[in-house]
């Protein structure tokens, strides 16, 4: 078991607060210049990156193959959140007109490709887990995990 060194907790930290900073900033702050939110996502990408470094993808070669599948599914299901974490400066989508819609469907466009892009990965991800939570014998949780991808 490895130590619990000061990096390797704010790593966890920092993967734990991305999803609620999001969600708090996206509904709290609303729509922003993309000037504004493109570089603090593009820090966070790399932040995030970091810590699941830092959390044992850098360990990955040196797993067997069962833990090399519960790295990848792990990898798998944080992904998302990191293509969601720009929907801070997106805020909600413009649904009080029909001009605003159209005046950022670029942005609009880019919500619905990472939206997509994070559903597919969670799902990979949890399909991952859920195999491995079988091999190791806990049925339970892997029906948990395969409820997940149902819902």
């Amino acid at each position: 078991m490895k130590a619990h060194t000061p990096a390797r907790n704010i790593s966890q930290l920092w993967l734990t607060l991305v999803p609620i900073l999001t969600v708090a900033f996206g509904l709290g702050v609303g729509y922003i210049s993309y000037k504004i939110y493109l570089p603090v996502w593009l820090l966070n990408v790399v932040l995030m990156l970091a810590a699941m470094w830092r959390l044992g993808v850098f360990s990955y070669r040196q797993q067997n193959e069962e833990q090399q599948r519960v790295i990848i599914g792990a990898v798998l299901c944080i992904l998302p959140t990191l293509l969601t974490s720009m929907f801070f400066g997106l805020g909600a989508p413009p649904y009080e007109s029909a001009a605003a819609w159209v005046a950022s469907a670029t942005e609009q466009r880019v919500r619905y490709y990472f939206l997509l892009g994070a559903g597919l990965l969670m799902t990979f991800g949890f399909v991952v887990l859920c195999k491995q939570l079988r091999i190791a014998g806990e049925d339970f949780y892997s029906s948990l995990a395969l409820m997940a991808m149902a819902i």
